[in-house]
């Protein structure tokens, strides 16, 4: 049986850590590939992005070799999402195979993005403030130097490559089926919103709703997961059935 391959990329001051605990759910069907950002993690090194399509470009170069076949799947939170619409046209651009599937999270549509605060002229205090805001983070990381040295600039670097984001729209659609979550008590995404989403793809758009915050995904990773596993299998049951015919 071949597996279908999961990418997932980690939302903003995020490493590949951050889906470990997904692989004691996922099912037999699904290979779980992480993505590490430049900048974290083993990529410590490297440098950050100055935008989110040199980011893009990064991460196409990681998988090309791994999605000619077309039997892949994407997830990504947040940040992510923005790299996941423009990965799906570089993908198209290149003429390689769309995903299967792609499971966006917790980030209204492209065109909404200029809606956010910016946080360049913040001073490191007002920026931890709203980091504050936006739950997630635990009280230890605000309390440690150690963490603060770490990760403050790589969370600032995202947050400005975000904000530098230039939406542009694009001639076509991402020709893929998409299952979007978010949380109703996250105040950044909207339900009249997150059904937009339809807009830029051909396929289907499934949407679930979610209880808790903006990392809602961490709470209720099992059910996350659990809505992976089924697409997986439907997509295998779908492929099968084909093969039969």
């Amino acid at each position: 049986m071949q597996k279908i391959k999961l990418f997932c990329l980690p939302y903003a001051g995020g490493s590949v850590t951050v889906y470990y605990k997904w692989r004691e759910y996922l099912n037999d069907y699904v290979e779980f590939i992480p993505i590490e950002y430049r900048g974290r993690g083993q990529r410590m090194k490297e440098p950050f992005y100055t935008s989110i399509n040199e980011g893009v470009d990064d991460v196409f170069s990681i998988i090309k070799d791994q999605i000619q076949d077309g039997n892949y799947m994407f997830f990504g939170h947040s940040m992510a999402t923005l790299f996941l619409y423009e990965l799906g046209h570089k993908i198209k651009d290149e003429l390689l195979p769309p995903p299967i599937h792609m499971f966006l999270s917790g980030r209204t549509p492209p065109h909404f993005h200029k809606n956010y605060e910016s946080t360049d002229e913040m001073s490191d205090k007002e920026f931890l403030l709203k980091l504050k805001n936006y739950g997630g983070t635990s009280k230890e990381f605000f309390e440690s130097k150690e963490l603060l040295q770490i990760f403050l600039p790589i969370l600032r670097s995202d947050y400005k490559i975000v904000e530098d984001y230039d939406y542009e729209p694009k001639s076509e659609l991402l020709n893929t089926n998409v299952s979007f979550f978010f949380s109703k008590e996250d105040s950044h995404v909207s339900m009249d919103k997150v059904n937009i989403w339809q807009d830029y793809i051909i396929g289907s758009l499934k949407v679930y709703d979610f209880e808790g915050g903006h990392f809602f995904i961490h709470d209720d990773t099992e059910k996350i997961v659990r809505i992976i596993n089924d697409e997986a299998v439907n997509i295998i049951l779908e492929k099968s059935s084909v093969i039969r015919i």
